[in-house]
């Protein structure tokens, strides 16, 4: 099962880095920029297919990746701990003072990382949920292409809504795998191989979803740069219509 799983997120990710455009590119002349990517050298109708594929795929990395998430808070639930050992008195718990101290940081972190799991998983769900409208639209598009423009605002504003769902979940995802990072390689003293190596698993689990975790991040930090840029634009643009009420001073000669 997860062997199959693997493939199926490596098909996502051709599907994704196949699909995705770049917003722009320097064309050559000095402050002039210029689109690239396959979505704007073909023509409309391959596009609109790359555009369908594009959310296929990111429907598939959200499933994929709820499989992993779980998958890993299965993993951290499941990690004993050399100093919880049931029925033995704490002075007699076979644990040094480190041991106590990394394993209770251990524990901590397994615990922030399964709840950043839980979010993620959360967040997902309605990330798939919008992708499958998206593309329900989008086949109803193929379907009456004639009027194809008539359906291309509703995916667009689909699909926009599903990457940035998608890109919070990458946030998550980022979160809850270091969580698991610094229990595997930063807390290890005295600590027993069984509960080193089950972070480590629990880490290598999360690496079902780092390559969308850091395609969907970098759509979010493009999103959110271009939202920027923008708001600053209207905001140099409100600044430059204003009157100037400056008093004007002339200087007279005698």
């Amino acid at each position: 099962m997860l062997k199959r799983l693997k493939f199926t997120l490596a098909f996502c990710l051709i599907i994704l880095t196949s699909s995705y455009s770049f917003a722009c590119c320097e064309s050559g002349v000095e402050g002039d920029y210029a689109p690239v990517g396959w979505k704007h050298h073909v023509s409309e109708r391959w596009s609109s297919i790359f555009w369908g594929a594009l959310l296929a795929g990111n429907m598939a990395s959200n499933i994929v990746a709820t499989y992993f998430q779980m998958d890993q808070a299965s993993d951290l639930q499941n990690i004993n701990y050399f100093d919880d050992e049931p029925g033995v008195s704490e002075e007699n718990k076979r644990c040094g003072h480190i041991c106590r101290e990394n394993s209770k940081m251990m524990r901590d972190n397994a615990k922030h990382a399964t709840n950043w799991n839980y979010l993620a998983t959360a967040v997902s769900l309605p990330a798939v949920l919008f992708d499958f409208v998206a593309l329900a639209i989008w086949s109803s598009m193929q379907c009456d292409w004639e009027n194809h423009q008539e359906y291309e605002g509703n995916v667009e504003n689909f699909s926009r809504i599903a990457f940035g769902i998608s890109a919070v979940r990458a946030l998550f995802n980022l979160a809850s795998t270091s969580y698991t990072i610094d229990s595997a390689i930063y807390h290890t003293d005295e600590m027993p191989e069984e509960t080193i190596a089950r972070f480590q698993i629990a880490t290598f689990t999360g690496s079902g979803y780092w390559v969308p975790m850091l395609l969907h991040g970098g759509y979010g930090m493009v999103a959110v740069g271009e939202y920027i840029e923008t708001f600053r634009q209207v905001l140099n643009k409100a600044a430059a219509e204003l009157p100037d009420k400056a008093p004007s001073v002339q200087i007279g000669t005698s």
